[in-house]
């Protein structure tokens, strides 16, 4: 308060602690038996208005006010909204000075709750915080605000305007219509409203009013930081809403919390709607609550009822099974940090790509937001085949399955483009030059089981995000660029000289290709496909050659590599891997290597003479034994080259028995075919019997029906195929296949057709050219119009006068078949020398059809 003036009113009537603008103004032109407007006019503020006041003072206002009531600015601040503005309220600025729509909740504009005891104790004056959507409860009194008044049912003013005479304070003053006739239209209710007797008791220890106080500190400490305050405020009302629809929909299964909840404020669910949001206290109150309980981390009920607003959440969605992304995504406006609590909730319910994606097994889960640019600058830093001590330590030392290193080491690297990025498996594998990354993929299924997948998904995560914030010294984008088996460099005179000094035979090509492959994976520019073009067989020949490099052949290779990249002016180390101090709190489910004791590593792999024996002396899968291997540098023993055993054959019954089969099969004469007919079952299965039953190979004589001269005639003068001509003998196919093969007869495939019938039964044999064209695509109509082209103007007349719609795309293809030109595009249309020759072979051949 500034000091005592002459233009200071004398009479002093101070402000109720948190009292409202409007109302002290209000109280205060009572006390001078004015009205507000006369009140405001003598202060040279004919034109404004108690409600635009509270909401905002504009400087001339506050000069006036401060003036002559004696007040200084920051206390008339103080007792507006506008500290409140982007916290719980939203002011509109301009001449009008409304409340828009506050940031949370339902806009309440000029509206006010109430608290009948708390009108009684001031005689009317009204507190400022009953304004603000997040205030529902008196702290004082232990009641519920109340929101309309009982005599009108409409929801009172804040303040009371007065124009005729002083104001009464406390009093609805919503207009209603008249009660009698003949009187004004309209009138004030003027139902004093500290009679209302309908307010809720509230329990002084409950959970409504601790929620209250909790919202209370919030606004009031975020009057000078908003960014705090308001996070919690965003977070604790995407909490309330939820947990309000959850109250009409799975009720059943909150917890004993969320009914203590419900019975606080007086033991019904409030009613809810979709169709708009909360704007009752009671609705408030309890959403408010239950959302101050999930969200204080102290709570003993805190996650149990933050998991039931998750399963609320979760019941909103019209159809089962909806993405988790879709899920995720609508917390998203409720800021990182619940956010991440959301996906960390969730991270049970996600599949593998998806705790990847969203971070769920991390300590900091995050929403993916990485652009595209920096899904390629991670990918430049990701080797195609994981780095060989990473790999040692996610590959699960339980794992069924674990033939296929190469493809598990690619699934892991292409897992690692997919932490904070919005692409799919496909989409990553490509961007590190996989050919067939969903072929990868199934390994994970393989070697982890679900429970087992949060410890994988966590290490990836954290290195992935490891990798964008310290980066890699190798591009290994550029490597898969520019090294390719074919521009890897290798000295062979060097290596000649080694083999000759080793006393080691240098082999031949699949050596060579064995070194280069090996380049390729210690450059980390190999792709988990690089075997695609080679035999099946490759793959363990390549892992003998692998596990059994000795240390100077070893020690030469590395040379090449260093070699390879300075011809490609590439200033990078050759191998670099991650440390491992990247990834923190993660319980690896394959080893470390830094607990393998080389001594004893080194003892087991001399004296071994199998990987496998290795592996058991060592206590470790044989897969780890080879990865540790390639990462020491060491020379494993030799592989296992004993062959798989193959389980016990149960044996056959019924119309698979062998006696069955063997009289089907070598009694009747029967193929494969028409005893899987016979039998009812698939030609696999008959096949698999018979080789059970040790009754394949049968031999069978030459169909005596069947000779050279015959098989020649129906195969080439008819243009028949096999398959018609074994039907109408009785004859397998394949014996009719071995004959024409045998005795040099070109038969019908696929891509051609029989004869046409007007020359099927010509007697002698048709020249090759002509038997091209006629089994092609190519009509015997189209062949009859073609010697009539000759002396046509051009094809398009000859179209014209031959009466047909195309005679250019078939002559083109008779042409492309033999292989010269038939016709001159000339005006008019000749023959050539060769073209000229096969129309007259035509001409004959459509007179004799």
């Amino acid at each position: 308060m500034t000091q005592w003036t002459d233009e200071r009113i004398p009479i002093w009537v101070p402000p109720l602690p948190g009292e409202a603008l409007d109302s002290w103004i209000a109280c205060y032109a009572a006390r001078l038996r004015a009205s507000t407007r006369d009140f405001l006019t003598a202060l040279g503020l004919p034109g404004s208005r108690p409600a635009q006041m509270a909401a905002e003072l504009t400087p001339r206002e506050a000069d006036a006010l401060s003036l002559a009531t004696g007040l200084d600015r920051a206390e008339l601040v103080a007792m507006t909204l506008q500290p409140f503005d982007g916290l719980a309220v939203t002011i509109s600025r301009g001449q009008q000075r409304r409340l828009g729509q506050p940031p949370w909740w339902r806009p309440t504009g000029a509206r006010s709750r109430y608290c009948p005891r708390c009108l009684d104790d001031t005689t009317g004056r009204w507190p400022l915080e009953w304004r603000l959507p997040w205030i529902y409860a008196c702290r004082h009194h232990h009641l519920l605000l109340l929101e309309v008044c009982p005599t009108c049912g409409n929801p009172p003013l804040a303040h009371s305007p007065s124009y005729r005479g002083p104001a009464t304070p406390g009093l609805c003053s919503h207009p209603i219509p008249a009660a009698e006739p003949g009187k004004r239209t309209w009138s004030r209710c003027r139902h004093r409203l500290a009679d209302t007797t309908k307010a809720v008791e509230l329990s002084p220890d409950g959970p409504i009013l601790a929620a209250q106080q909790r919202l209370h500190d919030l606004l009031h400490t975020g009057q000078s930081d908003h960014e705090p305050a308001g996070l919690a405020l965003r977070e604790i009302y995407a909490l309330a809403w939820r947990a309000l629809k959850g109250l009409g929909t799975v009720l059943d299964q909150a917890p004993i919390a969320v009914h203590d909840v419900v019975h606080d404020c007086g033991g019904t669910p409030p009613a809810y709607s979709d169709r708009k949001l909360p704007e009752n206290a009671d609705q408030i109150a309890v959403g408010t609550a239950i959302a101050v309980i999930a969200h204080e981390a102290g709570h003993p009920a805190s996650q149990e009822v933050f998991d039931w607003i998750l399963e609320a959440d979760r019941g909103q969605y019209t159809q089962d099974g909806q993405q988790q992304g879709r899920r995720i995504d609508r917390w998203r406006p409720a800021g990182e940090r619940l956010t991440a609590r959301v996906i960390t909730s969730l991270n049970t319910t996600m599949t593998f790509p998806q705790q990847l994606r969203f971070g769920s097994a991390m300590l900091h889960p995050r929403w993916p937001a990485h652009t595209k640019d920096q899904a390629h600058r991670r990918a430049a830093m990701i080797p195609a085949l994981l780095w060989p001590s990473w790999s040692m330590r996610l590959l699960d030392t339980g794992a069924v399955d674990t033939t296929l290193p190469h493809a598990f080491r690619a699934a892991c690297s292409t897992y690692l483009l997919i932490p904070g990025t919005r692409l799919g498996f496909a989409a990553a594998g490509r961007l590190l030059g996989h050919q067939a990354p969903r072929r990868d993929r199934r390994i994970i299924d393989r070697l982890f089981q679900p429970a087992g997948l949060t410890a994988p998904a966590s290490a990836l995560a954290q290195l992935a995000h490891a990798l964008d914030a310290h980066g890699s010294p190798i591009d290994y984008a550029r490597r898969r660029r520019l090294l390719t088996r074919e521009s890897l460099r290798i000295d062979h005179r060097a290596y000649q000289r080694l083999c000759w000094e080793h006393g080691r035979k240098p082999g031949a090509g699949g050596r060579e290709r064995h070194m280069r492959t090996y380049l390729l994976d210690l450059l980390g520019a190999a792709p988990a496909d690089h075997v695609v073009d080679v035999p099946t067989t490759f793959i363990s020949e390549y892992r003998k050659f692998t596990a059994a490099l000795p240390a100077w052949l070893r020690d030469f290779l590395l040379d090449q590599a260093h070699a390879s990249l300075a011809q490609h002016h590439i200033d990078e180390p050759v191998h670099w891997e991650p440390p491992p101090h990247w990834v923190t709190d993660v319980d690896w489910p394959g080893v470390e290597p830094d607990d393998v004791d080389r001594t004893v590593f080194r003892d087991a792999i001399s004296t071994c003479k199998t990987t496998t024996e290795a592996a058991t002396a060592l206590g470790m899968p044989p897969e780890h034994v080879r990865l540790f291997t390639a990462l020491s540098g060491m020379t494993a023993p030799e592989e296992d080259t004993a062959p798989r055993a193959r389980g016990r054959l149960m044996p056959l019954r019924g119309e698979l028995a062998p006696e069955r089969l063997r009289t089907l099969y070598e009694d009747q004469g029967l193929s494969y075919k028409e005893m899987a007919k016979a039998t009812g079952c698939s030609n696999t299965a008959v096949l698999s019997a018979l080789t059970h039953a040790s009754l394949r190979g049968r031999q069978r004589d030459r169909p005596g029906a069947v000779t050279r001269t015959w098989l020649e005639e129906q195969c080439v003068l008819r243009g028949r195929s096999l398959r018609g001509i074994a039907r109408e003998c009785g004859v397998p196919a394949g014996d009719l296949r071995k004959l024409a093969v045998q005795w040099g007869i070109p038969v019908r495939t696929g891509l051609t057709r029989p004869l046409p019938p007007e020359i099927s039964f010509l007697p002698q044999p048709l020249a090759p050219d002509l038997h091209r064209i006629l089994t092609s695509k190519i009509s015997f109509e189209t062949l009859r119009l073609l010697p009539q082209l000759p002396g046509q103007p051009s094809l398009s007349a000859a179209e014209r006068r031959l009466g047909v719609r195309d005679i250019r795309h078939p002559l083109l293809r008779i042409e492309r078949i033999l292989g010269f030109t038939i016709i001159e595009r000339s005006h008019p249309l000749t023959a050539t020398d060769p073209g000229h020759s096969l129309l007259a072979r035509i001409e004959h051949l459509v007179q004799s059809a």
